[in-house]
């Protein structure tokens, strides 16, 4: 089975950015929420590194985006 190809293009360079930004939010979240994040950001860094996105539909990632999310207020 093909992994799903992330791509390195100026698009990919934003979505580092960002990552690199949203990292460093990590530090100065909660301590109730900081595992959950960087879990989000370790696995995105992987993600990139690997150029294998299935590494962002794990349980564990929906789990951690999910609680991120709801600290955020971003709950639908």
């Amino acid at each position: 089975m093909a992994r799903p190809a992330i791509g390195k293009s100026g698009t990919m360079d934003v979505r580092s950015s960002w990552l690199t930004q949203y990292a460093s939010y990590v530090p100065r979240l909660p301590s109730s929420i900081q595992s959950d994040a960087q879990t989000l950001v370790t696995t995105a860094q992987s993600a990139i590194a690997t150029n294998n996105a299935n590494l962002l539909g794990t349980q564990t990632v929906a789990q951690d985006s999910m609680a991120v999310q709801l600290y955020c207020g971003q709950n639908q």
